[in-house]
């Protein structure tokens, strides 16, 4: 190993700089490469070599209308190649490669999954919402783009299901992290609001949907996540927006003020460092509740905030349920098939994994301890959804297990449990 270490710290590399995480897997690709490797050498440029995959969000919908579920990951590739080399110096240079990957499920074949062209990204996509955008009454989808600063929109291709059209860049806060779509303004047409430095909307235009959107500034900064639904009932929607160790519940302006307005705002405590919220009922009464993520220190939580039933619009005092470290991620669906709504939470730290928490039967809105599935790499991003048509829902998790993300399918003979990965590619 100390070869290697040499080796490596000879190729451009430092000891004290490459020995964690993606430096430690690229100090040791450059020892094993060596400093002549990849096609270097003689001055000449080396190729580019893969030396880390990340999949960093998922989602799940029917993109191609033959009736059996589809995913879309967020995929980073991080890759060096080694430059400038004689026998006794080389230098490296580094890239990361941003896309996003479409498996459309073979309908004939219930769980087997048929990998599509890659779309590339102008930077990491940490969100992904699946929506019509263009109102063609196919599925469309976007996501966030860190680095650029935009959403990507994909608009589907009409003339080829589960096709893509060439991306348009919308800009929008810096470091957008969440992603959230729905008609925000009563116009019929789905709009989008977009975490990150700050809390916009981006006002899609009904006259040429899906191509032209105008930025809204809501006022809020340093939003992780958001949400929208119909959260008092009014016919309008409206946003959760998690921001520090809080969730902002923003309604949007009743009728018959103009729709498109969110004046009434009130923040509710969460836990440490909310990451994610999730908006549906979670004790059968009707009204819309929260679940929110929490990163947590030295565990993480999700934290559960059930509506107030005499005061529409407003939440009780969370109720917070230890997961594991750094939670990301929250998804609300039947895990057990009991009818009652479970969670289930990605856990980003080491080797983490996906924590689920089952409704308890006896107490609507209360859930039992959380049941933890390990992951490898710790997941980023975990989505319920039956995956092999045999009516019990499943874990679809952005982890980086075997370098591609992975299904835990719900062990129908045991329900409300789950199996080994099995990974999808």
């Amino acid at each position: 190993m100390n070869n290697c270490y040499r080796q490596a710290e000879s190729c451009g590399g430092s000891r004290s700089g490459l020995v964690t995480g993606r430096g430690m897997t690229l100090l040791l690709v450059l020892a094993l490469a060596g400093c002549g490797g990849g096609g270097g050498g003689g001055g000449v440029d080396g190729d580019w070599e893969t030396y880390d995959t990340t999949f960093d969000t998922v989602a799940t919908a029917d993109l191609n209308g033959d009736g059996a579920p589809d995913l879309i990951f967020s995929r980073t590739t991080d890759q060096f190649k080694i430059t400038k080399c004689d026998p006794s110096d080389c230098n490296t240079k580094e890239r990361s490669l941003y896309n996003v990957v479409i498996l459309l499920q073979d309908a004939l074949a219930p769980g087997v999954f048929l990998a599509q062209p890659a779309y590339a990204l102008a930077g990491k996509a940490l969100s992904v919402v699946i929506a019509d955008i263009d109102g063609d009454g196919l599925i469309d989808f976007c996501v966030t783009q860190r680095d650029d600063g935009s959403v990507g929109v994909f608009l589907q291709n009409p003339g080829l299901p589960g096709a893509f059209l060439t991306r348009v860049d919308v800009p929008a806060v810096d470091a957008p992290a969440g992603l959230s779509g729905g008609d925000l303004n009563g116009d019929a047409v789905a709009d989008l609001a977009v975490a990150g430095s700050g809390l916009a909307l981006l006002v899609n235009d009904p006259l040429s949907p899906g191509t032209v959107f105008t930025l809204q500034d809501l006022g809020i900064t340093d939003a992780t996540a958001v949400a929208n639904a119909d959260i008092d009932g009014d016919g309008r929607n409206d946003l959760a927006v998690t921001t520090g160790d809080t969730v902002i519940v923003l309604l949007q302006d009743h009728a018959p003020a103009v729709a498109g307005g969110f004046a009434e705002r009130v923040s509710y405590t969460t836990g440490s460092e909310a990451s994610d919220v999730a908006i549906g009922d979670l004790n059968g009464d009707t009204l819309p509740d929260l679940a929110v993520a929490n990163r947590g220190s030295p565990v993480g939580s999700v934290a559960v905030l059930l509506q107030n039933p005499g005061a529409t619009g407003t939440f009780l005092p969370a109720a917070n349920h230890d997961t594991d470290q750094n939670s990301v991620d929250v998804d609300i669906g039947d895990l057990n098939a009991d009818l009652f709504p479970d969670l289930a939470v990605a856990n980003d730290a080491k080797p983490g994994g996906v924590s689920v928490l089952l409704q308890d039967g006896l107490t609507a809105g209360a859930f039992l301890a959380a049941v933890d599935y390990p992951g490898q790499r710790g997941p980023n991003a975990v989505a319920i959804a039956d995956m092999n048509g045999d009516g019990f829902t499943d874990l679809v998790v952005a982890d980086k297990i075997h370098g591609w993300p992975y299904i835990r399918y719900q062990d129908a003979s045991n329900p409300g449990s789950f199996l080994e990965p099995v990974v999808v590619q």
